[in-house]
């Protein structure tokens, strides 16, 4: 594992909280445009609502496309902790030496007992 690929993984953290930021921020934009759209037109917006959308219709998908877009990368992309176990689990799992060690273990806790069962029979 190189250091530019650590430095990414502890970057993660900040990326999915900008992440968040920009999802908020484009949500928050998203309903005060719509508010300042409808308020501007006046009072007699009920008549209106079919210009009004005519009016903002390009703007609002493109604001709603975006924020969709960027929730959806928010949600898959993965924190730091999650890419740390992205990374190392495999390598642990496929180490050769990992895989022995629940057998090694087993032998060595049957000789533990062996001496302590021959101790106490002694």
């Amino acid at each position: 594992m190189t250091s530019m690929q650590i430095y990414w993984i502890t970057r993660l953290d900040g990326i999915k909280n900008l992440g968040i930021g920009i999802s908020a921020a484009l949500g928050l934009a998203l309903g005060l445009y719509l508010i300042w759209v409808l308020v501007q037109d006046g009072e007699d917006y009920e008549v209106k609502v079919l210009e009004v959308w005519k009016k903002v219709k390009c703007k609002m998908i493109t604001l709603f496309i975006f924020l969709v877009l960027s929730i959806i990368a928010n949600v898959l992309t993965p924190g730091m902790k999650q890419m740390a176990a992205i990374i190392v689990v495999p390598k642990i799992i496929n180490n050769e030496q990992v895989q022995e060690l629940p057998e090694n273990i087993l032998k060595l806790g049957n000789e533990w007992l062996k001496t302590k069962t021959e101790e106490l029979k002694e």
